[in-house]
């Protein structure tokens, strides 16, 4: 009979041990929680350039200021883009990628 209960005994501190093992392994296995981050895309406004065109003078980089006596545009450099036709994009902040 004592043959019996160390058999039990034997199979139930090899059955802890394995146990241990296991759980030990189970929080080394998995990375520390972290928010996922959603892939960054390119944007649709720029095509990921960082510049688009100005809002203010369609990108021509010239807006009307007035007319002459003739009802003729009088143009000059537009004040948003400084005549440079584009501007940091407003959606993406410059950087191209949402």
């Amino acid at each position: 009979m004592c043959k019996h209960i160390c058999c039990h005994v034997d199979a139930l501190v090899q059955l802890t041990i394995h146990d241990r093992r296991q759980s030990a392994n189970m929080w080394q296995d998995k990375p520390p929680y972290r928010k996922e981050e959603t892939p960054k895309r390119r944007c649709h406004r720029c095509k990921g350039m960082g510049r688009a065109p100005c809002q203010i003078c369609n990108g021509t980089g010239e807006v009307i200021k007035s007319r002459d006596v003739y009802g003729n545009p009088i143009r000059s450099r537009c004040d948003g883009c400084f005549g440079l036709k584009s501007s940091r994009c407003t959606v993406c902040g410059g950087e191209g990628f949402v």
